[in-house]
């Protein structure tokens, strides 16, 4: 029965891709809002159900120009979750090995995203992130990233990176924290062991960036990081 579900659920993702792929072509891009804010987070959601997984959500996806939106990142679950919410106007950094699979390959074409080398490629890094402001800038969209640049199987919040508060200060626009409840029961860590149950996800308030000044980068990243600690020790 697992390893149905896994088939159904992996056939489901690529023809949804495929779908998307095709409306964006059919409609020469215009439908790109419909695919962010309709068609995937439906999709998503379907996937999630196939694996009787649902999604309970705290509170409306706030109505802000232009953040950058930053969540916890305990398992494999998570970029199916954050698909689910439609976030608007958003582009997102992805793992450049999710590329291999076609599915991420097609919809990270179709959104923007930002394809992220791996940690032990720091120059390539910062020239990524500064090719993402660049970008951003011109476009006026959202941008979505996990500050602990990789999955942390367990309550405890891990190191933040800089790179999405170096982006935030640059852009001078505000991080709004999404925090993802994730029970041990059911949280499939690194794997793909997906299992039955409920995800609870609250957007947390936004907070402001300085003024962009280097100084102030590990105070700011401190501080924002102490949220998703205070969450994780009270719960959601």
């Amino acid at each position: 029965m697992k390893a149905l579900r896994i088939l159904v659920a992996t056939l489901w993702m690529h023809l949804a891709a495929f779908l998307a792929f095709v409306v964006y072509v059919l409609t020469l891009g215009s439908a790109l809002e419909w695919i962010r804010q309709a068609w995937l987070p439906a999709c998503s959601r379907i996937f999630l159900g196939i694996f009787g997984i649902r999604v309970n959500v705290k509170g409306a996806v706030p109505k802000m120009e232009q953040v950058v939106w930053i969540c916890n990142h305990r398992s494999t679950l998570d970029i199916f979750v954050i698909l689910s919410l439609g976030l608007p106007r958003t582009r997102y950094f992805l793992s450049d090995f999710l590329q291999k699979i076609p599915a991420f390959f097609v919809l990270g074409r179709i959104l923007g995203c930002f394809w992220t080398p791996d940690q032990k490629f720091p120059k390539e890094r910062v020239l990524l992130f500064q090719k993402a402001s660049r970008t951003l800038r011109r476009t006026g969209e959202s941008v979505f990233l996990t500050p602990e640049g990789q999955r942390i199987d367990s309550r405890i919040v891990g190191k933040f990176n800089k790179g999405a508060f170096h982006l935030a200060m640059d852009l001078e626009r505000p991080v709004v924290p999404i925090y993802v409840e994730t029970p041990d029961d059911i949280s499939p860590g690194l794997s793909w062991n997906l299992r039955p149950g409920k995800v609870t996800v609250s957007f947390l308030p936004p907070i402001e960036s300085p003024k962009y000044n280097s100084d102030l980068l590990p105070e700011f990243v401190s501080s924002v990081r102490s949220v998703f600690v205070q969450r994780a020790a009270t719960g959601s």
